[in-house]
């Protein structure tokens, strides 16, 4: 699966699903930063990975 870097994962699922995409996976924390799995309007699945959420 392709993972594609984003600022604001929730603001790029917006974009996806307000571009006729999908959200497929909502988002959540995990290793590696916030990700969801979402699809373009083809049902092409992908990911978006953004940055750790700060703890403390």
């Amino acid at each position: 699966m392709a993972f594609f870097a984003v600022e604001d994962v929730g603001e790029a699922v917006a974009r996806i699903v307000h571009l006729g995409g999908s959200l497929e996976m909502p988002p959540a924390t995990t290793p590696a930063g916030r990700t969801a799995v979402v699809a373009d309007p083809q049902a092409a699945l992908f990911a978006v990975v953004g940055p750790r959420e700060a703890t403390g």
